[in-house]
């Protein structure tokens, strides 16, 4: 998606038009909860340094913003809007929650989260 952002932004500039990208993470919307188990969604916001999951109005305020004038020199650019993974502490897991291990690697699906392997050190 950026990189048709990207494409589309150098090819309408001289239209005066600009195109920016969204990328949300995991926000809440009744589809993410009805998706996910409340303790997969405890485990997903713990996993955010935000420490939590996002809004969709918080989503919308990026948009809102991509599309005002204070963002009028903004052009092919992809906006993250997801809280931001945090970085895996090794003194950490002890203190996550649910028994997260912050070493492996975590998939969501209908069920909720579990784990998918390790990540390579």
């Amino acid at each position: 998606m950026h990189n048709l952002a990207q494409t589309l932004a150098a090819e309408l500039a001289p239209r005066r038009i600009r195109v920016n990208s969204v990328s949300p993470g995991y926000i809440d919307t009744p589809a993410f909860r009805a998706e996910t188990s409340h303790e997969a969604r405890a485990v997903i916001g713990a996993t955010l340094a935000a420490g939590r999951v996002g809004t969709a109005e918080e989503v919308a305020a990026a948009v809102a913003f991509l599309a005002s004038d204070e963002a009028s020199y903004v052009n092919g650019q992809d906006l993250l809007v997801e809280g931001r993974l945090r970085v895996p502490r090794s003194s950490a897991r002890d203190a996550e929650p649910h028994g997260f291990d912050p070493d492996a690697a975590w998939q969501v699906d209908r069920r909720g989260l579990e784990s998918v392997g390790r990540r390579r050190p």
